[in-house]
């Protein structure tokens, strides 16, 4: 017995040193958890938002200026990123005196664009507070706006009574939150184009506008800096520091792999921001070893579908290759060319659709000549009568369209309430559902 574990002993030293092994999967498999020092954290799948690992999760925490999120969140629901703000003595008096700023000047002038490069890069709380006033009116109204935006998000342990992100240090004693909460909150800013942009970047160089010259500012996220990582597993790209007395030094941290993963590491620190970096790289580290030895399961998925009905459909087709996106992105509302919606309707339900002109959009009663001509149906009189009369746009059409369109809507192809304007244009979210509903709908076919 001895001899036999010997030479297995002998036998798994030789594969290690001869290569066969992938030296990532062996670091992986002989990893632990790694021992961190936070007050409290939370590694989510930014794809799913599923909890993947946490410490302390629901443990009530300070956010420091992670909160600068929600408050660029809240800004986009009002204001257009080239709305225009100019500064005034009241927006700035209003400041905190010990918060960070960049000591901007009463009568400038910026767009929104470029002041939520300076609230999201350097924590400007002057530009948290110029935002606010400038969208709301008033500080006091953006908070009020900030809570029920949290409620509607479920984040249901979180509570403002700032823009900036101070806490009990500084006598704001109704801003705190958890680790889970604002994982969750991190995922909803990290599905926002413009602030996922902006987040990315190590600097940005705001341009001149009224009364003020171009300055440079930089992100405070030390890994685009000094702080370095595993970069044939990931990369970071965004999201948000922050540090108080209270909170300790603070990072929701992003990551994504080459295979479009992507992992939000959302750590409140109990120790200094040295570790913060290191115990964040460890954990980020542990988590794509796990995926990348098959002991964890990641979701491939698209960030502006995370929050729409049809992202779990998005999801399994586009893991399965039968759909495709670009930059991360599905783009979901944009309209779906004739040639894109055929091909992946039947790629997924094995239809047999064929283009039937040389319109490069499709309209709801394009499509209906297309499924049309590849599936032929009937429709009684009675059922033709009731459909008509809630059509719209069919002045201009024949008789035969507007029946063929009447097939269509009696078929339950089309998302479940969808316009009745038979001009519509339609989407590729649109495109999702009918190819689902297809595969119903062929089956039917061939028995009937």
């Amino acid at each position: 017995m001895k001899k036999f574990r010997n030479f297995l002993v002998y036998l798994l030293t030789f594969i290690l040193l001869s290569g066969f092994l992938p030296t990532q999967e062996i670091q992986a498999a002989s990893m632990k958890m790694p021992a961190v020092h936070a007050h409290a954290y939370v590694i989510m799948d930014a794809n799913s938002g599923k909890t993947l690992f946490s410490y302390n999760a629901n443990k009530k925490i300070y956010p420091a200026s992670t909160v600068k999120l929600m408050t660029a969140l809240v800004t986009l629901d009002k204001l257009s990123t080239s709305k225009k703000i100019t500064i005034t003595s009241s927006m700035l008096s209003q400041v905190p005196k010990d918060a960070a700023k960049l000591n901007l000047k009463s009568g400038s002038t910026y767009s929104v664009l470029s002041l939520l490069h300076m609230l999201l890069l350097p924590s400007a709380a002057d530009a948290a507070t110029s935002l606010a006033v400038g969208s709301y009116g008033s500080n006091k109204r953006f908070i009020r706006q900030m809570n029920s935006k949290a409620k509607k998000m479920g984040l249901s342990k979180t509570k403002f009574d700032n823009t900036i992100g101070l806490d009990i240090g500084n006598d704001y004693s109704n801003t705190y939150t958890t680790a889970k909460d604002f994982t969750i909150l991190a995922r909803h800013a990290m599905s926002n184009t413009t602030i996922r942009n902006i987040v990315a970047k190590k600097s940005y160089v705001v341009p001149a506008a009224k009364n003020t010259k171009k300055f440079t500012i930089k992100n405070t996220n030390q890994f685009y800096s000094v702080s370095a990582y595993r970069s044939n597993l990931y990369t970071i790209i965004g999201t948000k520091t922050g540090s108080t007395k209270a909170a300790g030094s603070v990072l929701i941290a992003t990551a994504k792999d080459k295979k479009g993963h992507e992992v939000i590491c959302a750590f409140f620190g109990n120790s200094t921001k040295t570790d913060l970096y290191q115990d964040i790289r460890s954990l980020l580290d542990y988590t794509f070893n796990a995926y990348n030895e098959g002991s964890l399961s990641l979701v491939k998925g698209f960030y502006d579908t995370r929050f729409r009905s049809s992202n779990n459909l998005i999801c399994s087709y586009y893991t399965k290759g039968m759909i495709s996106g670009s930059n991360n992105r599905f783009y979901p509302e944009r309209k779906v060319t004739q040639k894109n919606l055929v091909q992946t309707v039947n790629k997924i339900a094995k239809s047999k659709l064929k283009t039937v002109s040389s319109q490069k959009y499709i309209r709801v009663q394009d499509f209906a000549n297309i499924l049309y001509k590849s599936y032929p149906q009937k429709i009684t009189s009675k059922e033709k009568k009731k459909l008509a009369k809630t059509l719209k746009n069919t002045k201009k059409l024949s008789s035969k369209t507007i029946e063929k369109i009447c097939i269509l809507y009696n078929s339950n192809i089309l998302p479940k309430n969808f316009s009745k304007k038979v001009n519509t244009y339609l989407t590729k979210e649109d495109m999702i559902y009918i190819s689902r509903n297809m595969v119903s709908f062929i089956k039917n076919f061939s028995k009937n």
